[in-house]
């Protein structure tokens, strides 16, 4: 076989370089690098030593994230400017990459803490004793916001349709929202909780650090409340709202009215409504 001194067929070139033959010939559809000669008779590709070069800038550009497309436009290198235009654009992409894998690690990293906290309380209730009633203060949150209102006289008792909430998945999906925390739903009465008479549910969502979109989110929590959890299903939250209320009667404790659940194990995270976990807050003056 008649081989053209000072180049190298598309085999030799994938060798040296450490690349597969069809991604060479790819790049050659693709016109990012072309063959130096191609012989008529045999369809043979050539290949000069410069092309070496450019198969190792193409190798690292990749790693460094740009797209085919962009290092096609870097490998001429006949305009300084030019190329630093691109290695910026480039930089605040990686720069807007960072910020939003910042955010989905707060999202996965605050469900986790809720899952540890949750199976925590699930393994001590193996030992029979209620959870314990104390004092504390909700920490300030910044919030998504929905309502759900109920359009029946009856009690309500099925929670995942509120609690997986569409109007708060699809709005953080539509303005790129991470929601970095628990479901908190807040009713505005106490009684009206325990005796499952609420027409209105106000449900909060934290996220991840949001600084727009007023209309939109909101500030709330940084107030003190009488807190326990409740483990199990939902039906029966009213005997652990009653004990609260038992409590801060005993205390002398003096309520603001409303109450806040704030969803630790639910819906989101299994199917078995008796592993549910959820800590429940009644503010106080």
């Amino acid at each position: 076989m008649l081989k053209l001194q000072n180049y190298y067929l598309i085999g030799e070139l994938a060798e040296i370089c450490e690349i597969s033959t069809v991604t060479l010939r790819y790049y050659d559809k693709i016109g990012i690098l072309k063959p130096d000669k191609i012989c008529s008779k045999t369809n043979y590709r050539y290949y000069s030593k410069k092309k070496i070069l450019l198969i190792l800038m193409i190798k690292y550009y990749k790693r460094l994230g740009f797209t085919l497309n962009e290092i096609k436009d870097l490998l001429p290198r006949s305009d300084l400017i030019e190329m630093n235009k691109h290695f910026t654009g480039k930089l605040k992409e990686i720069e807007n990459d960072i910020q939003i894998s910042l955010r989905k690690y707060q999202a996965v990293r605050e469900w986790n803490q809720l899952l540890t906290e949750g199976i925590s309380y699930l393994s001590s209730a193996f030992d029979s004793v209620k959870p314990k009633i104390k004092i504390i203060k909700i920490p300030k949150y910044k919030v998504v916001t929905a309502k759900f209102i109920l359009d029946t006289d009856q009690g309500y008792s099925d929670y995942n349709d509120v609690i997986i909430n569409k109007h708060i998945v699809n709005t953080s999906e539509k303005y790129n929202l991470y929601c970095a925390g628990p479901v908190f739903l807040i009713y505005d009465n106490y009684v009206e909780r325990i005796g499952e008479t609420f027409k209105e549910i106000k449900i909060y969502v934290p996220i991840y650090n949001e600084s727009f979109l007023p209309e939109l989110i909101v500030n709330f929590g940084d107030v003190k409340a009488v807190s326990t959890i409740h483990i199990g299903k939902y039906s029966d939250i009213n005997l652990t709202y009653l004990r609260l209320v038992k409590w801060c009667y005993e205390n002398n404790i003096v309520l603001q009215g409303s109450a806040i659940e704030k969803y630790l194990i639910d819906p989101w995270s299994t199917d078995n409504e008796q592993n549910y976990v959820t800590r429940i807050f009644l503010p106080i003056i």
